[in-house]
């Protein structure tokens, strides 16, 4: 049998082209393509309230995703107000959506990062000549598995002014050299979000005096610079400051159910039904003390969750959330039906005013 003759690898393929693809990271077709409208629907249907945000939000994300070459991040934003109104919520929501799941999110708290050197090891890693450098850090070694992924500076502020060093090759170079490897972390396949609570009732004066957002944005960078937030490089890197507002009264009683039906499927249980005074009375709790979201979910699983775990124990796969002796009750739900509460003298018929 005659011995099969070999082409040579320029008959097989055409290297240019290929080299050219790999150059580029793939064809448009290739890259990830993003629908604007998709991420605002499914942003909006996880973050209540903040259909400016998410515009915002969604809008420079789709920028980012159509370019054809990066050198920085998809997209870079500093998420500014009260806590409780679904700035974490949004960063989660945007990993679901762009990644397939939240634990697609890598998240680092700045209260983590409060000394200097200390800081700057843990989230690069320690160079070769100490203990544990193989070990990296928290910010580069994820991204070696994974690149793709939702970068999560929660309360930015509390971080060592040192520490934006770090965060300034990132925004700047779209990598960050790892200590102990001296390999690159790669950045530009990743969306990054920094969150701040400093100053909100400035921010909410700034947002709702300057409406064109490049001013906004600008009024807001005047304003953190001149409070020595961070330098001013670092802000010059941010291309999008959005303003999360509080949110109206209206918007906490559905985001009241969301949360109880969220708690509810975590010990497995469907739920059923919730009496408007069992809302009320878990969001006027949560008012008193202007907690927000998470207080509200913090505050449910505290009263509700033993309830719920009861149920589960007893294979009970239903459930209705009701106000009964004086405290909030999950009871089973072919035990009870939905009653319609009529409201008397000490139950007030309206919901509870938001502090603004």
């Amino acid at each position: 049998m005659a011995t099969p003759t070999k082409k040579p690898i320029s008959a097989l393929t055409d290297m240019a082209e290929l080299k050219r693809l790999l150059a580029n990271e793939g064809t448009a077709s290739q890259r990830k393509q993003i629908n604007r409208k998709d991420l605002t629907d499914h942003l909006v249907s996880k973050v209540r309230g903040q259909d400016e945000a998410i515009g915002q939000v969604a809008s420079a994300v789709f920028a980012g995703y159509a370019k054809q070459k990066r050198s920085r991040p998809v997209a870079t934003f500093l998420f500014v107000g009260p806590p409780g109104v679904g700035k974490t919520e949004t960063a989660k929501a945007l990993a679901e959506h762009l990644f397939g799941s939240d634990k697609d999110m890598l998240v680092l708290n700045g209260a983590e990062y409060q000394h200097a050197d200390e800081g700057v090891m843990k989230l690069v890693g320690a160079g070769p000549a100490y203990k544990g450098s193989e070990q990296g850090g928290t910010l580069t070694r994820p991204m070696f598995g994974k690149k793709e992924r939702v970068i999560l500076f929660d309360e930015i502020e509390k971080m060592n002014p040192r520490c934006y060093d770090v965060l300034l090759s990132l925004l700047q170079d779209g990598y960050v050299v790892e200590g102990g490897s001296n390999k690159r972390a790669d950045f530009t396949s990743s969306v990054v979000l920094m969150t701040s609570n400093l100053d909100h009732d400035k921010c909410a004066n700034i947002a709702q005096s300057v409406t064109e957002i490049e001013a906004r944005t600008a009024a807001y960078k005047e304003h953190f610079n001149a409070r020595g937030f961070a330098r001013p490089e670092i802000l010059d890197r941010i291309p999008d400051i959005v303003y999360f507002k509080p949110l109206a009264v209206e918007v906490l009683a559905e985001v009241v159910v969301q949360k109880i039906q969220a708690l509810a499927s975590e010990y497995g249980i469907a739920l059923e039904h919730v009496e408007p005074m069992a809302a009320y009375r878990l969001l006027d709790s949560v008012m008193k003390g202007q907690g927000g979201i998470r207080a509200i979910m913090q505050t449910a699983e505290r009263r509700l969750g033993p309830d719920f775990a009861d149920l589960s124990s007893q294979k009970i796969a239903t459930a209705v959330v009701v106000w009964r002796e004086d405290r909030l009750q999950a009871v089973a739900g072919t035990s009870v039906a939905p009653t319609q509460i009529q409201p008397t003298a000490s139950s007030p018929s309206e919901m509870p005013t938001q502090q603004q």
